[in-house]
């Protein structure tokens, strides 16, 4: 029933419309033409027009014989209203009768227009004041009074009497984005015709032509400033908008804003002594991409000469001093590195198996109100890789090892994915095994031995309390795996959000595998972005066993904290590549036992 009312007021409205569309001169009659002169009265803005009748055209008419303002709608014409009877003076039109008859049919002039009984089987009720205003239930719907009469004829005693006053042609509301003929209204195509009875109206150049009058049709109005829709990031597009601020427009421009890296800022890799520059980095601060390096200028100092301790060998680093040359006082120590051939972290030297190790600064983090501290260490830029366990242990426990639903994704180097299926207990042999390959203290010790094979089967089936009672090496220099609170600031690094690169879980994708993304298979270290320190795939590809076992934070601040100092479970950080984005936050938590294996559980080194 609405719809049916709001159409027969919209084909009001078009009579009062049609002079805004681009039309080519045509002339059309109405349902009867006698040739005789109208005039029109068009009142209201629009953006268009909508096709109108059975052809696509509206129609004026007031010819004598069938006086009347006609639309053609439901497959007929429609009596919209009557012109005024001719008279000596030109009386004016009638106002059109509105009635509801008791099946609720809405008549105007005894022309059915619809049916508007109400739900509850009553049916409005339906007034038209003085003004013309249509009314339901108090409600005004539109203005429907008629077009006044036009002139009357000179009468058979006196002089012709002067023209009537005009009507106002009805309008309701505003139209929005009418179409002509099926096209869309644009000055820059072209428009099917509008024909007005026998009237001819046309438009050339952005303009339309009445009564040889041309006038200029309103173009849309924006406002000189856009608005951001959509921020843009490195990798992305922004988009910027705008809507046009005439009245009942809603047509909105939109352009994009280029996507890029911001400006950045620097961030210390290795802090200047007096002796030795440091180094810095421009990372963009919505992605840290490195856009530029740079050297901090020494503090200054006398000069001095390096002297070696202690030769480096293929794998094993050596150590060197710093003395000054006046007095022989050491003024600092280094390493002298090892030589590696590091290819994705894994070094190729035969007899060698070292992992690239990324040094980690002292500093601190808030963890549930409290602050940690710690002291500097390494961390391994990747996870352990299945080729370096393989090469150290001399198997490879991955369930992702190759076959059905198992091989990597297109172009991955099957060695190169993390080393999965292998439990807590696995991972501290692994440790001791490596460090001893490469000549360094091992970190761990059961039953008074460092030596893994002193400490019989690894347990895979229960807890074992002989292996739960393994201890750190006081003054060990060997690999081990990194406690709760060094993976936490490390995998931060400096960050305070959810995730180190920030807040916005849509950035998730271009730094860890997680389940949106991974395909459900574990994929090849290293391909995503690091965060700010260099580290790859902290919240995603495999979940990392860390050094504590499970228990709550303490309630204190903590410098170097080593965890609960009781307890069976053990820790496991990061994300993976089948757990979803919130699980995979710097902050997230979860405990296994120690001799659990699972297909997305491995483990990433540390050194002291």
């Amino acid at each position: 029933m609405k719809h049916k009312v709001w159409r027969f007021i919209a084909l009001i409205i078009l009579i009062g419309l049609s002079i805004t569309s681009c039309v080519d001169p045509v002339v059309e009659p109405g349902p009867t033409d006698t040739g005789d002169s109208f005039r029109l009265v068009w009142k209201g803005e629009v953006n268009g027009l909508p096709a109108v009748g059975e052809d696509g055209w509206v129609y004026y008419n007031t010819a004598e014989g069938s006086q009347g303002v006609y639309v053609w709608f439901d497959n007929g014409w429609n009596l919209l209203g009557t012109t005024g009877a001719k008279g000596e003076d030109g009386a004016p039109g009638n106002t059109p009768t509105i009635t509801v008859d008791a099946n609720g049919d809405l008549r105007v002039d005894g022309v059915v227009i619809g049916n508007i009984k109400g739900p509850s089987g009553d049916a409005p009720v339906i007034t038209v004041d003085a003004n013309g205003d249509l009314r339901v239930n108090g409600a005004v719907i539109g203005n429907i009074r008629g077009q006044q009469g036009p002139e009357g004829p000179q009468g058979p005693e006196g002089p012709e009497g002067p023209e009537g006053p005009q009507g106002d042609t009805p309008y309701i509301g505003n139209c929005g984005n009418w179409h002509i003929g099926g096209v869309k209204e644009n000055c820059d195509i072209g428009c099917t015709g509008v024909r007005v009875g026998g009237t001819i109206i046309t438009v050339k150049d952005c303009y339309f032509v009445m009564d040889g009058v041309p006038t200029s049709i309103p173009a849309h109005t924006f406002p000189a400033s856009w608005t951001l829709t959509r921020a843009p990031s490195c990798v992305r597009v922004g988009l910027e908008t705008r809507e046009c601020t005439r009245a009942g427009c809603s047509v909105t421009e939109t352009r994009t804003v280029a996507a890029g890296h911001d400006s950045g800022a620097w961030h210390t890799i290795q802090e200047a002594t007096c002796i030795a520059t440091g180094t810095q980095e421009l990372r963009c601060t919505r992605c840290s991409h490195v856009l530029d390096t740079g050297t901090i200028a020494a503090a200054g100092h006398d000069s001095g000469a390096w002297h070696t301790i202690q030769e480096a060998t293929i794998c094993k680093a050596g150590t060197q001093e710093l003395r000054c040359t006046r007095r022989s006082h050491v003024l600092d120590t280094d390493t002298i590195a090892a030589d590696h051939n590091y290819v994705d972290g894994i070094c190729t030297i035969s007899g060698c198996f070292s992992i690239e190790m990324v040094p980690i600064q002292a500093g601190s983090f808030v963890r549930e109100g409290h602050t940690i501290t710690l002291s500097a260490f390494k961390m391994g830029k990747f996870t352990v890789t299945q080729e370096l366990y393989e090469a150290v242990i001399g198997n490879n426990p991955s369930y992702f090892h190759g076959g059905s639903d198992r091989d990597p994704a297109a172009g991955e180097v099957q060695g190169k994915r993390p080393v999965e299926q292998v439990n807590w207990y696995e991972a501290i042999v692994f440790s001791n095994r490596l460090s001893i390959r490469e000549g360094l203290t091992p970190a761990y010790s059961i039953g008074g031995s460092t030596n893994p094979d002193d400490w019989g089967a690894v347990p895979t089936n229960s807890s074992n309390a002989t292996w739960n009672a393994v201890i750190v090496v006081v003054g060990s220099t060997g690999y081990r795996l990194p406690t709760e609170a060094q993976w936490e600031y490390a995998c931060r690094a400096g960050s305070t959000t959810d995730w180190h690169f920030g807040n916005d879980e849509s950035e998730l994708e271009d730094y860890a595998w997680y389940d949106a993304n991974s395909n459900d298979i574990s994929r090849q270290v290293g391909l995503k972005l690091p965060n700010q320190w260099g580290l790859y795939d902290m919240h995603g590809n495999v979940r990392e066993w860390v050094w504590d076992r499970w228990g709550d934070y303490p309630n204190s601040a903590q410098t170097d904290p080593n965890g609960a100092l009781s307890g069976t479970s053990r820790m496991l950080r990061g994300g993976s590549w089948r757990i979803t984005a919130s699980e995979s936050q710097s902050a997230f938590r979860t405990n296994m036992n120690p001799n659990s294996r699972s297909r997305d559980e491995g483990f990433r080194l540390a050194l002291p």
